[in-house]
């Protein structure tokens, strides 16, 4: 009966989305149970010490605070580029790309977050130099929409992306590996990794490890992808987060609560005005349910 559910997984149940889960005391069929995020806020946590830890809050518009900082669609290339990770036996590579439609949700952001003056890094500006300069304390929402592998053969090869080429198109070293991680200082306190998705099943620690490492480097809170979701939806998930974050002030287990249902029930997808289909495509989790909160477990 309780209104929030603190889960602690565990081996391969880090990637299970427990926002998808049949609600055991649905008395409907259960084929038409609703799901568990219908009556309940889900809050992961990676381990039990870390229960009461993490923080819930984002300070909502107009509080004279809420500075952001993005790091969006950075360069790739219009065809991608290799990812080579040191360390790694056999010698590993990894492809990334550049969405289709990666500037869509720089643009929706860029509007919505327009009246706290965003710092908002795109192209051969979001550099990992850029990020590990960023400071300390400077902002209050960290967004990175950039490629993101968890779990690539240990958890220490798990990375994140950043600009790979300069404005001259000259290699950069954009990657920053899980020991990276634990060694920045970031920017702000709460944080949004939205182009996250699990690489290797077999390295079933790589999440709590993840997470500790943005938890070491100052994290009090975070959203993270188990999966890349398509990119239109993905845009329009993670406008409508900040615009209940941003605009409502809701914390953001409700606000994630809230925008899973709502893309589950149709309701973004009529406002996204793509109703050249009758039937919401957005109603499967593959396009919700990935998304999951570490924050506070217990006030």
């Amino acid at each position: 009966q309780a209104d929030r559910i603190v889960i602690v997984p565990d081996g391969l149940l880090d990637l299970f989305p427990f926002a998808a889960l049949p609600d055991p005391n649905d008395v409907a069929l259960p084929k038409a149970r609703s799901p568990l995020i219908a009556r309940h806020e889900l809050v992961m946590s990676p381990m039990l010490a870390e229960i009461g830890g993490m923080s819930e809050e984002i300070e909502a518009e107009g509080e004279g605070r809420g500075r952001v900082l993005v790091f969006a669609d950075p360069a790739y290339g219009a065809k991608g580029s290799i990812v080579k990770l040191p360390g790694t036996v056999p010698p590993l590579v990894v492809p990334v790309e550049r969405s289709p439609v990666a500037s869509l949700e720089v643009r929706r952001l860029s509007r919505l977050l327009e009246r706290r003056s965003p710092t908002i890094l795109t192209g051969t500006e979001a550099t990992a130099q850029r990020l590990l300069s960023a400071g300390e304390g400077n902002f209050d929402l960290l967004h990175l929409g950039v490629a993101c592998e968890i779990g690539v053969q240990r958890p220490e090869f798990s990375f994140l992306a950043l600009a790979l080429r300069d404005e001259q198109g000259t290699p950069l070293n954009g990657v920053l590996l899980l020991p990276d991680i634990f060694g920045l200082r970031l920017p702000a306190p709460f944080l949004f990794l939205s182009g996250c998705r699990w690489r290797d099943l077999s390295s079933p620690s790589a999440l709590p490890r993840f997470v500790e490492g943005w938890r070491h480097a100052g994290a009090e809170g975070m959203i993270l992808s188990l999966w890349r979701v398509e990119d239109v939806a993905r845009a329009a998930f993670v406008e409508h987060f900040y615009r209940k974050v941003v605009k409502r002030g809701l914390p953001p287990a409700q606000a994630l609560r809230e925008v899973q249902l709502a893309m589950r029930d149709g309701s973004i997808w009529e406002r996204e005005a793509r109703r050249t289909l009758r039937r919401n495509p957005w109603h499967h989790p593959y396009y919700w349910a990935g998304f999951v909160h570490f924050g506070e477990g217990m006030e």
